[in-house]
This record gives structure tokens, sequence and C-alpha cells, in this order.
């Protein structure tokens, strides 16, 4: 058992890896109290980017269930925000600026400085640094430091702590080796800590740590890793796993002899047969069933088969090894239904109501860290800050609850963000889903109504051809007929009278095929140009029957 508090996390680690109790424990205890984020803002803007920056880009839902992780493990977890920079290199003799990513630099370890090959003017010298906030939200990467590389300064009597971490040798080699992606993007103070081979000290604010509280007498600036009583529960049942595997591996798989057995006491076959043949013989047949299992084999001597071991089952410390796990999980504090899912509405909800709780403080320190995180976030990237947190946990569903809520609601008591809250409703969702629904069957409405106009178009179309083509007529446009027949009036007004009645011949024998009303727009069309046609018509008529007689 280790003697130093630091030293349990390395046994946290190993605990959680090999032992599935543990790890479901932690797990369970990790993913539950994190709900949905509720953004108490009256502003639509605020909360779209805000969920924009935190729900897709960021996805801090998931980070915070990393936190979880650390938190039940080691007993502590330490947050911080990294907030994006680009680095600039700057050439001392022209001022030209290059950036860190693509410039041709050598990095000199024992003077933190970046001697530059300039592009323009060719100089190679050390440039001065320049380190820009880049306000890209994107870009804000979420860390978790390893609690093993923390070591805090407390002072007990003001409660402040001073935090400082140990850069990993893997780190310091590689900016050794000149690694550039690291270096080119390293925050210059992590690096002069490699210069100066020393630990990183961070800023005052800008490291948020969550403990499992521990006893006040055991370093109390740590927190106490809450599976540190199941470690002895773990080597127990290490040593009852051994021993079944080594019963598993000896003594669950029967050796077995067979032999030639005697028939009665005077007929021994040992003494009458050559075992040697014997034993090639039922080699042979063995292989030869193998191949064929419905195959008969025949003995003239009767063969008895003796088993040595096989007992296993017996020996094997499966009651000792369940009981020994049940403590494990008792230990930190869960029943062992809270792993296999046996607690139910009725026999577990005292149980439940305790388990949630136990969970209480540890949502309250998730909540500070998500304000502390939408703080810092909103501060870089210049937004206002609002106020964040998780929704209400509840591990069982409170029906009569739920109940009195619906009817404080339907009396206007309370309002409806926080009746959407307890049935885990978004109403700026519920409305824009309303919008998009309506606006969507507006458009089926509107594509029902055009295709019913089309067909009945179509229909109308095909009874004008069809009885258009009953007389003996062509498929025409009566629209476009008309169009021309307008301009064809207009051409036709400037025209002397002869011209005029030379057109309208011509056009009557075009359109002479069309249907009525083709033809009743053709005589109102020559009535237009030609206002004497009906008179003319009649003095023609009066001549006619005297041009049969000759004497004209």
């Amino acid at each position: 058992v280790p003697r130093k508090l630091k030293d349990l996390f390395k046994w946290a680690e190993y605990l959680a890896f090999n032992s599935a109790h543990i790890y479901g424990v932690v797990r369970k205890f990790g993913e539950y109290p994190i709900t949905s984020f509720v953004y108490d803002t009256t502003s639509p803007n605020e909360k779209a980017r805000h969920q924009d920056l935190f729900e897709k880009k960021i996805g801090l839902k998931g980070f915070m269930t990393q936190v979880s992780f650390d938190k039940w493990i080691y007993g502590n977890a330490f947050v911080s925000v990294f907030e994006p920079i680009k680095r600039w290199l700057k050439c001392k003799q022209c001022g030209t600026k290059e950036d860190a990513k693509v410039a041709d630099y050598k990095y000199i370890e024992q003077q933190t400085a970046f001697k530059l090959k300039c592009r323009k003017c060719q100089a190679d010298a050390v440039a001065e640094v320049e380190d820009e906030k880049l306000i890209d939200a994107s870009k804000i990467n979420l860390i978790r430091w390893d609690p093993k590389l923390i070591d805090i300064d407390h002072n007990p009597v003001t409660g402040q702590s001073v935090y400082y971490y140990t850069i990993p040798r893997t780190i310091v080699q590689q900016v050794k080796e000149g690694n550039k992606h690291l270096i080119g993007t390293m925050p210059m103070e992590m690096l002069r800590a490699m210069k100066a081979k020393k630990t990183f000290k961070f800023a005052e604010g800008q490291l948020y740590h969550l403990k499992v509280p521990g006893p006040a007498g055991v370093e109390s600036q740590w927190g106490f890793p809450p599976i540190t009583s199941a470690i002895k529960n773990f080597l127990f049942t290490a040593i009852l796993r051994r021993a079944n595997e080594a019963i598993a591996l000896e003594h669950i798989t029967p050796f077995r002899v067979i032999h030639p057995q005697a028939a009665s006491g005077s007929g021994d076959p040992v003494l009458q047969l050559n075992l040697q043949e014997w034993r090639q013989e039922i080699d042979k047949n063995y292989k030869m069933f193998r191949k064929d299992p419905l195959r008969m084999q025949f003995s003239p001597i009767p063969i008895g088969v003796q088993n040595i071991g096989g007992d296993g089952r017996g020996m094997l410390t499966l009651g000792e090894l369940q009981e020994a796990e049940k403590n494990i999980v008792i230990s930190m504090g869960v029943p062992m239904e809270f792993l296999s899912g046996g607690l139910g509405q009725t026999r577990g909800e005292v149980t439940l109501r305790m388990i949630e709780n136990q969970l209480q403080t540890h949502i309250e320190d998730l909540n500070g860290l998500l304000q502390w995180i939408e703080n810092k976030c909103a501060k870089f990237l210049g937004w206002a800050s609002i106020p964040m947190r998780l929704a209400e946990f509840k591990l069982i569903d409170d029906v009569e609850n739920k109940q009195i809520y619906m009817q404080l609601w339907q009396s206007g008591k309370i309002s409806d963000t926080k009746i959407g809250e307890i049935l885990g409703i978004d109403w700026e969702h519920e409305r824009k889903q309303k919008l998009e629904d309506a606006l969507a069957e507006q458009k089926s409405q509107m594509a029902l109504e055009a295709a019913q106009k089309k067909l009945q178009n179509s229909l109308s179309q095909q009874a004008a051809n069809k009885a258009q083509m009953s007389q003996g007529g062509t498929q025409y446009d009566q629209q476009a007929i008309i169009a021309q027949a307008d301009q064809i009036a207009q051409e036709m007004a400037g025209l002397d009278a002869g011209s005029r009645r030379s057109r309208m011949d011509s056009l009557k024998k075009r359109l002479a095929k069309y249907s009525p009303a083709v033809q009743q727009g053709v005589d109102e069309l020559n009535s237009l140009v030609n206002v004497d046609a009906a008179a003319q018509k009649a003095r023609i008529e009066a001549l006619l029957p005297e041009m049969s007689k000759g004497d004209i």
C-alpha cells in the first residue's frame, strides 16, 4: 500500500484499468450527472452562439465527462483553457514578419530564441517573437492536466494555492530535437521553463481544480482518491483469480488413460496380448473416428478409461470471488445493483435518492467548472458572459412531482422555461421546429394546389384539343394566336384598302382549319381592319345574279 498521497494516483490508474467493477462505478458516476446545458439568457443570439461554441465546436459535454472520470479515479481533476495564438517571427533587419509555422528558423534552447533566415533580406539572425491572439472559437482547446505531474504550494490559513506543472521528459526531448510543431505553438513561458529546467507555474485563475473531499489531516490541498479503500479488496480478488486460474489449468480438463480391462480373474489380456500392437490399433481407430464420428469400433476384449483430474469445478472459489467483488463496489459507496441495473422504482427508490444526494456535491463542482469555462471563453472572444449550468439531475422519474409542476405551470405559477427544463424540453428548439413544420406544410399545400391546377389545365387543354381534332382542326396555342392577331391588326391598320383585303384573305386561308373560336376572332379582326367589308359583301351578293346573265 502506498505511503504518499500522490503515489495513490498510479494505483488508481492500475485499478481502473484492471478492475471491471471499479471502472463501471467510475464510468457511471462520471456520465450520469452530465445532463444538457441550460443557458440563462433571454437573447436568442447569445444562446445560439454559445450553443454553437460549446456543443459543436468545443464538445464541452464530452470533455466534462472525461473530467468526471479524472475526479473519480484520481480524486482530483485539473482543467485550463488554452487561448489560441498566432506566432510571428519578426526580422530585426527589415522588419518583415513571418508565420512561425512556415518560417525557416532554428530554435536555440539555451537562449529561448528563434534564429530566422529572412526571406526578404536574407538576413540570418535572432528574430523578435510576437504572439498574437487568434480570435477563432474553433481553435480554443480545453486541457486536462495529469495530476501526477502537478504540485501544489498551499497555505492552509488563507486557503490559497499555487500550482506547478512538471513538463514531461518526452516533451522536453522533442523540443531539444527541434520539433517545430511543438516549438511554434508552445507558450513562451513553457519554453523558458524548459530552458531553466524548472516546473511551469500557472498564473492565478488559469487552472481550475476539482477534488473529492478527504480527511483534514491528509494533505488537504489534494483530493482523496475514492478508490483507495478498494485497494486491499482488489488485491484479495487478484489472489482468488490467480488461484482459480491455476485450478482451471490443472484440474478442469481431465487426463484420460485408456487400458485393456480384464474380463475375469484368470483372463488378464495383459498376459495374452501384444500391448504395442493394441495401442497402435487404438490410435488408428481413434483417428478414423475423428474423421467419421458414426464409425463403430469392435474390440475382442473390454476397454477401460481412467480419468485423472477433472474435479476442478468443486475447487473453484467463485463464491468468495463474488463476495470480494461486491465489497469492492460497496467500498466505493454504491450498491451492487447500481452496476447491474437491478434498482427499480419501488425497491430501489431510497437507494437512488441516496446516490442522488451523494452526487449533488459533484454536480455543484461541475456547474462551477462550466461557468468558469464560459467566463474564460466569453472574455477571450469578446462576448457577453451569460449564466450557464447543467439541467436538473434525477436518477429516477418522479411522476408525482412532475404532475405538481404541470399543475403549477397550468396555473401560471412557473415559467415555460422551468417546466421545459423539468420535462427535458427545449422551447427554443420547439418554436423553431413548429415554424419549420408550418412552412413545410404551407409549401406542401402550395405544391398540391399547383399540381391540381396543372392537372386541370392539362385536362382542359386535352378537352380543347379533342374538340378541335373532332372538327378537323390541328393543335394550336390560342393565346399566342390572339397576340399575333393583335400585332397583325396594328400592321394592317397602316395599309391601304386593297392591301388589307389581300392580307386578310391570306390570313383566313392559314386559319381555315382552326376552331370556331379562332374563326370568330378572324371575323372580328376583319371587321377592325376593313370597316367597309360588310357593305362590299352585300354589294357583291347583289351583283352575283346579274353576273350569271353575262351582260355586265
